[in-house]
């Protein structure tokens, strides 16, 4: 249900800034306020679409008719007679609704910003795309900012050949979700702390509250203790004291624990004498923000 109700708000929201210019107001103020509504609209579902739930191919679709669209609405609207009697007061409304889509999108923007220390990681994938289904350093990462030790933790989905993570929007197999029996890797060096193996893996849509993590993996390094969660059931190889190093294969992506489908879950935190503090993650040197993919 919430993927449908997330793919229909992209759509839905998807549609609303063509609907603001393909007439051109009377208003020097209308075009203007039409203009701002449209291209800040656009920009915040380009950025913040649930793309990887139909095709992230659509996302570049959606950026060159919404870009095309505007190129023709600013020359129109400089070129069309304005009506200095048509009354302008009804586009004030608009106003607060651009200032909260500008909002939204500085918040984008600078999701990947954070002010703890950082572990840098290499792809724990050896083959194919992935994008980032949830993360960020602020309140763009609004689910994992629940608990205090997650607030820079991602969600990773692979992308099949149509640019979705899955074949169809909410399918009920497993097998699928593109990510689900892909093999992962270390990536990092360390020694491994604790290991999980023996939770089921969830029906599309399930989860599985009384064990969050699901199959899990904690590897320790520098001080650091990475999580790498939901793994599928048996398939992980290492046990607790083993010794990774990058690229050391550690078992199978799955949907066990608080996981509705299969993905990657990946967080790290240090602990210290006073608390446990949350870790910035990047991926070779760099944060990645929603939507993004390597």
């Amino acid at each position: 249900m919430i993927v449908y109700i997330i793919v229909a708000v992209t759509l839905i929201l998807g549609i609303l800034p063509v609907l603001f210019i393909i007439k051109i107001p009377k208003s020097v103020l209308g075009r203007i306020v039409n203009g701002l509504f449209a291209a800040s609209l656009a920009l915040l579902i380009y950025n913040l679409g649930g793309w990887l739930y139909l095709s992230i191919y659509l996302k570049y679709i959606f950026a060159v008719v919404t870009s095309m669209l505007l190129i023709v609405f600013i020359v129109k609207s400089l070129t069309v007679k304005i009506n200095p009697a048509k009354k302008w007061v009804d586009s004030l409304v608009m106003i607060p609704f651009i200032l909260f889509f500008i909002y939204i999108n500085v918040l984008y923007f600078v999701s990947n910003k954070y002010d703890s220390e950082a572990i840098n990681l290499t792809n724990p994938f050896k083959a194919g795309n992935y994008i980032i289904m949830q993360g960020g350093s602020n309140e763009i990462n609004f689910f994992h900012r629940q608990s205090k030790f997650a607030v820079y933790s991602f969600d990773i989905v692979r992308l099949n050949e149509y640019g979705n993570r899955a074949y169809g929007i909410a399918p009920e197999n497993l097998n699928d979700y593109a990510i689900f029996g892909t093999d992962l890797y270390s990536p990092c060096e360390g020694t491994v702390i604790g290991v999980i193996n023996n939770i089921d893996d969830n029906k599309p849509g399930n989860i599985n509250q009384s064990r969050k993590a699901g199959n899990f993996v904690l590897i320790k390094s520098d001080g650091i203790t990475l999580m790498l969660a939901h793994l599928q059931r048996g398939s992980i190889v290492v046990d607790k004291d083993d010794k990774v190093t990058y690229g050391s294969y550690i078992g199978k992506i799955g949907n066990s624990g608080n996981s509705r489908e299969p993905h990657l879950h990946i967080e790290a935190h240090r602990k210290t004498d006073d608390a446990t503090v949350p870790v910035a993650i990047k991926f070779d040197g760099e944060f990645l923000r929603y939507n993004e993919g390597f």
